[in-house]
């Protein structure tokens, strides 16, 4: 079968799923969408196979850029200011928990500290394409849904951050002490200047496009720049060894605020970001392989138990303690933030490609997290927004 029609299935039968889940079932459309994913991948008809996967790799490299600049979008420094006070408290003590009783629990059944602090990091890694197209199905009012965004954004920017430099600190020891006098610290120094250089990337692209913004007159030709430096930004990432979605971040956080008018830039993007996260959740559904979650075993069901403890117990900690924050935002927080996908599936084949030595564990267990967090993550989303009011019901 050739690439066009079978993106053309791809597209037609996320539709499909998307208004089933949503009229007939009461369901997010994303739910829809990842299920027919996993219709079409190898756990059922295997119409999406292996080979038809690589082969869209350069469509979700896209589609994940286009997502990464859309949440980075949501960091807007005046109400990071108005909100830091509460965000911080919630942020630091969520993501400070989740590492900590992924990576305690993880290290003592694994015996490994190694494995237990990569996967304590990959834990922090929100799905920001699920988030958003949860989002696009509503009218959505309140302080709640950005609140949300801004924590995605906020736990995936660290989540990047501290998977370097932790890449780069085991890198500097595997092979025993001689190598890590050798070749260790250049390893390290690498990571740090990847980063570096990702977001120096993201914010030279970001200021171009934040002068397009006031000298392109016509909306179309503005949505071809952001498009074309969109693409550049994720290219030019992969090529150089750089980290696109973080690029791809901080080029959304540039123009969010150091544009006079940002939101013809988002709005712009956002009349084609519909077709976009169906290819991408239903190539995302079928990359989930049922029989991993017999694969995954202890070892796997205890980060998944972990993960879900320290989203939620912290998250409802650190609202605890957010005088100005509504006590229902507490309770719904965490599981808003549960969904999880391409982000940590992305690092997870980074840390066996540069580290070897798991052997496939790692991305194991996170596919199968997968597994679980992208089927209950949007129904716990849905419902977060629901008993938070944050759904306005009369204008659907």
């Amino acid at each position: 079968m050739n690439v066009v029609l079978a993106l053309a299935i791809i597209i037609l039968m996320g539709v499909i799923g998307g208004k089933l889940a949503r009229h007939r079932l009461n369901l997010p459309s994303v739910t829809g969408y990842i299920f027919i994913g996993i219709l079409l991948g190898p756990s059922f008809l295997n119409f999406i196979g292996a080979e038809l996967q690589d082969t869209f790799i350069p469509v979700k490299d896209i589609a994940l850029g286009i997502l990464a600049v859309a949440i980075g979008g949501e960091l807007r420094f005046s109400y990071l200011q108005k909100m830091w006070g509460d965000l911080c408290r919630v942020f630091f003590i969520e993501s400070l928990l989740t590492l900590v009783v992924v990576a305690s629990l993880t290290t003592l059944i694994s015996g490994s500290l190694a494995l237990g602090l990569i996967l304590g990091t990959l834990a922090l890694a929100s799905a920001p394409n699920t988030t958003i197209a949860v989002f696009r199905e509503y009218k959505l009012k309140g302080d709640f849904p950005r609140t949300v965004l801004s924590l995605v954004a906020l736990d995936n920017l660290f989540c990047l951050l501290l998977f370097g430099l932790i890449i780069g600190f085991l890198g500097m020891f595997h092979g025993g002490i001689e190598e890590a006098n050798t070749n260790g610290l250049l390893v390290f120094l690498g990571v740090l200047g990847n980063l570096f250089l990702s977001f120096f990337l993201g914010v030279l692209l970001g200021m171009l496009q934040v002068y397009l913004n006031r000298t392109v007159k016509s909306d179309n030709e503005l949505l071809v720049w952001a498009l074309g430096l969109i693409f550049l930004g994720v290219g030019a990432s992969l090529m150089l060894g750089l980290q696109p979605l973080f690029t791809a971040m901080v080029m959304g956080l540039t123009i969010v605020n150091m544009s006079p008018r940002p939101q013809r830039f988002f709005n712009s993007l956002r009349s084609i970001d519909t077709p976009i996260l169906i290819i991408f959740l239903t190539l995302a559904g079928a990359k989930i392989n049922l029989a991993m979650l017999y694969q995954v075993g202890f070892l796997g069901l205890a980060y998944i138990l972990a993960r879900f403890v320290g989203k939620v117990g912290g998250s409802y900690l650190g609202g605890s303690i957010c005088p100005n924050m509504p006590k229902k935002y507490r309770k719904h927080l965490g599981p808003a933030l549960t969904p999880q996908a391409g982000v940590a599936v992305g690092l997870s084949l980074m840390v066996e490609r540069t580290l070897p030595i798991f052997e496939g564990s790692i991305l194991a267990i996170i596919l199968g997290a997968v597994i679980v967090f992208e089927v209950i993550g949007p129904l716990l989303l849905k419902k977060a927004l629901m008993e938070t009011d944050s759904i306005d019901f009369g204008s659907q």
